[in-house]
């Protein structure tokens, strides 16, 4: 018998001589050794033949099945990587060595790298793989497929392994803010030489993170090295990096740079309280809840007015100050209040100014304007009124009183004395004479037994004079006050004494 050793692996087939005829047996040598000795089996004795009255014994010994003949299918050789580049790579390799194949047919070829397979027709030795992970690490195999309907079964063992990495583009440098306002940043940077000749910058990723980690990318093309970054707010930090881009994809990231927004308008900042006295203003208001720049830079502008006056008057308060005291105002008179907040520009020192906060209010009443002393016409009762002033608050009421008798001034205190009761009295005392709500008649007839109601619904009679008794006339102006509060009212100065002799009326100087 011939022995002849098949490829590699560890077996052999035995081959029978033309002579005779043998069923081929597969014998195992074990891989370390390098000889083998063949030892032939002892040839079988023959059986006698059984004698026909004699029983069959059977055969209780077990026969084991030939072994089936191993199968090798030869895997690809030589493999080597031609190129890589950002994300390709080409490999090629040698078609298997002729050997036992046990009759199929080579149909191709099955390339490995990392998660991915790929099939190739069995006339090609070369495979470029693309759309791979830019500077990462890849092992390629290649196994020959002997029946493709088989394929688990008619793999051969692995090619020898290749490894590489991708290349990787490097990073734009020089990041950088060339212009910002309150809501956008203009980014350069220097384009960097790609390492790969086969690759082109055909875009660029610039992303911006911003003070709650929060992370936005935008594209813009490969020849532009600038993006303007919008919809940002005033007054934040960013951090800013820029992926240069191939056909291929986008390398690693710049380093990142900080920059940030210019300076904003606050906030409207709002009006809480507003209160007056008689001649000034208490405006209380609240800090902007977005301030947009630094708090010590803030301040507010008031400007101030009455309702009928085109121009305003201003005064500025700085933080941390939220009050401000208006003063130098007229009573009984209706302003108008606008409240701004501001930053100053950190570059051209421009103010910025929010929207205002507006309030109007009017500052109280006080006592009315002094009238003048009712003048009285020659010898007669009549007499010439004083016209009232309401710059001070409306007026509410106009009094004509009459002293009875011949006092020194105006007495102080409500009176509310009336003709009769005065006249009942021999005591000097002071009585109304007429209550107008209005502006009174002119000329005032003293003694013409008109009766007037007051706004309190009490009647005073303008009774005649007596003889013999000196009189002299004032009046008394009232304002509208809050509910509640006392009467404001103010006195003219008293007329010169009238005299009523028993004929005619006297007036004496």
């Amino acid at each position: 018998r011939t022995c002849r050793l098949v490829s590699s692996v560890s077996s052999i087939f035995v081959e029978p001589s033309s002579s005779e005829i043998v069923p081929r047996t597969t014998f195992s040598v074990p891989s370390s050794s390098s000889s083998f000795t063949l030892s032939p089996s002892p040839s079988p004795s023959p059986s006698p033949s059984p004698s026909p009255s004699s029983t069959p014994t059977p055969d209780t010994s077990t026969t084991p099945p030939s072994p089936s003949p191993v199968v090798v299918f030869s895997p690809p050789r030589d493999l080597r990587l031609i190129e890589k580049g950002l994300m390709t790579f080409s490999v090629n390799w040698t078609a298997p060595a002729e050997g036992y194949r046990g009759g199929y047919q080579l149909a191709g070829y099955l390339i490995e790298y990392n998660q991915d397979s790929v099939m190739q027709p069995n006339n090609s030795l070369e495979y470029e793989g693309d759309n791979l992970l830019s500077n990462t690490t890849y092992a390629v195999t290649v196994k020959a497929v002997y029946n493709k309907t088989r394929l688990n079964q008619t793999l051969s063992n692995a090619s020898n392994i290749v490894e590489f990495t991708t290349d990787s583009n490097d990073p734009p440098t020089n990041i950088r803010a060339s212009n910002r306002t309150q809501v956008s940043i203009t980014i350069d940077w220097t384009a960097p030489v790609l390492r790969s000749p086969h690759s082109n910058i055909t875009r660029f990723r610039v992303c911006h993170i911003d003070g709650n980690g929060s992370q936005t990318c935008d594209e813009t093309n490969g020849i532009q090295f600038q993006y303007t970054i919008i919809r940002l707010r005033p007054f934040s930090r960013y951090l800013v990096h820029v992926f240069t881009g191939t056909r291929y994809g986008f390398g690693p990231s710049s380093r990142r740079v900080e920059v940030s927004t210019k300076i904003g308008a606050p906030s409207v900042p709002l009006i809480v309280a507003i209160a007056s006295q008689l001649d000034s203003i208490h405006v209380n208001w609240t800090r902007p809840v977005v301030l947009n720049g630094p708090i010590a830079n803030l301040s507010y502008e008031i400007k101030y007015g009455k309702m009928s006056d085109d121009g305003l008057m201003t005064k500025e308060i700085r933080e941390p100050n939220q009050t401000a005291t208006l003063d130098s105002l007229s009573p009984n008179t209706e302003y108008r209040v606008e409240l701004r907040a501001f930053n100053i520009d950190d570059d051209d020192g421009k103010r910025l100014f929010s929207d205002p906060s507006n309030g109007t209010i009017r500052t109280k009443v006080t006592v009315p304007v002094q009238p003048n002393v009712p003048k009285v016409n020659g010898d007669s009762l009549s007499i010439t009124l004083p016209p009232s002033d309401d710059a001070n608050g409306p007026i509410s009421q106009y009094q004509v009183l009459v002293s009875k008798g011949d006092i020194g001034t105006a007495p102080s205190g409500l009176i509310t004395t009336t003709y009769a009761q005065a006249h009942n009295s021999d005591a000097d005392s002071v009585y109304v004479a007429a209550v107008y709500l209005t502006q009174p008649p002119n000329p005032f007839i003293l003694g013409d037994n008109v009766t007037t109601t007051s706004s309190d619904d009490k009647e005073y009679r303008n009774g005649p004079l007596i003889p013999g008794i000196v009189y002299r006339v004032f009046v008394r102006l009232f304002t509208v006050t809050a509910s509640g509060e006392p009467e404001l009212y103010t006195n003219s100065p008293l007329s010169r004494p009238i005299i009523l002799l028993q004929t005619t009326t006297r007036s004496e100087e």
